[in-house]
């Protein structure tokens, strides 16, 4: 009986921390065209390469130096 308890709490265990690194979020380095982009241009521009246009996956963009954007992306 206490084998099954066990293999019901690994399994509930694993299933969470699955979801849990799903949902994290990944920082990918973009060059942009123009030089020193506004906001606005990097976040368009990290929708576009990354989420297919999707503006509501792009969670935060960081404007790195010249040409460079970091685009923080939801998954899951």
């Amino acid at each position: 009986m206490n084998s099954i308890v066990y293999v019901i709490l690994f399994a509930t265990l694993v299933m969470s921390f699955t979801s849990f690194v799903s949902a994290e979020v990944s920082v990918e380095p973009i060059r942009h065209p123009r030089r020193n982009p506004s906001e606005s241009e990097c976040t368009e521009t990290c929708a576009n390469s990354f989420t297919g246009g999707d503006k509501s996956r792009i969670e935060k963009v960081e404007i790195l130096r010249d040409f460079y954007c970091n685009c923080h992306i939801k998954f899951a």
